[in-house]
């Protein structure tokens, strides 16, 4: 059996494996989600949150791979390349 929801888009299957209010409550997630993507895209860093940002990048990534990168080592590496750039 299938519930339509208020805006006449919305589905819900009755009978599946979630129950209805799983569904429900999964819905709103997802709204709540798009909402937050969609302040979020407003948002605009400064230089040196931008550059925060691809450090921290650049730690969690390498730290994958190698265990014994610190974050010490992706600064090191950023304010040489900075001089380089100079």
């Amino acid at each position: 059996m299938t519930v339509v929801a208020a805006d006449r888009r919305t589905r819900y299957n009755i009978g599946r494996r979630k129950p209805l209010l799983r569904q429900i409550e999964d819905q709103v997630m997802l709204e709540k989600l798009a909402r937050l993507i969609e302040l979020a895209r407003s948002i605009r860093m400064s230089p040196s949150e931008s550059e925060e940002q691809r450090r921290s990048f650049a730690y969690g990534n390498t730290k994958i791979e190698n265990d014994r990168i610190t974050r010490e080592m992706i600064n090191e590496r950023a304010e040489a390349l900075k001089r380089a750039d100079e």
